[in-house]
C-alpha cells in the first residue's frame, strides 16, 4: 500500500520534516524514516509525506499512523490518495480528510 498525504501549501515544510521526525522518535533529521521491525517506511517530500506499507501492514501501524496524521494536522483539511481502500480514514478526529482516489 502506499499512503500519499497533502496538507496543502500553507503548511509549513519545516513543521512537517520537524514534526514527522519527531513523531517517530527518529533522533538525526532525516527526510525517510523506517526501522528494523516496521512494515512502513515513511517518506518526506517538500509538500507531502507517502507511507509505503507492506502486505503485512498490522493494527498496530494503522493506529500509529491514524495518531499521527490525528497529532500532525489536528484542525485542517489534508487530502490523501491511496493505492487501497482506507476504511479507517474517515475515523481520524479533528482532521478534514478528502480523498483523491476512491478505489471500489
Amino acid at each position: 500500500m502506499v499512503l500519499d498525504i497533502f496538507p496543502g501549501t500553507h503548511f509549513s515544510r519545516l513543521k512537517l520534516l520537524l514534526g514527522t521526525n519527531r513523531y517517530f522518535n527518529n533522533a538525526p533529521l532525516s527526510k525517510k524514516i523506517t526501522y528494523k521491525g516496521s512494515n512502513y517506511v515513511v517518506k518526506i517530500g517538500k509538500r507531502s509525506i507517502k507511507i509505503i506499507a507492506s502486505n503485512n501492514f498490522s493494527e498496530n501501524d494503522i493506529n500509529k499512523i491514524k495518531k499521527y496524521i490525528e497529532t500532525m494536522f489536528q484542525n485542517r483539511s489534508i487530502l490523501i490518495d491511496s493505492t487501497d481502500e482506507l476504511h479507517w480514514i474517515n475515523d481520524i478526529p479533528n482532521v478534514s480528510v478528502h480523498t483523491l482516489n476512491n478505489i471500489k
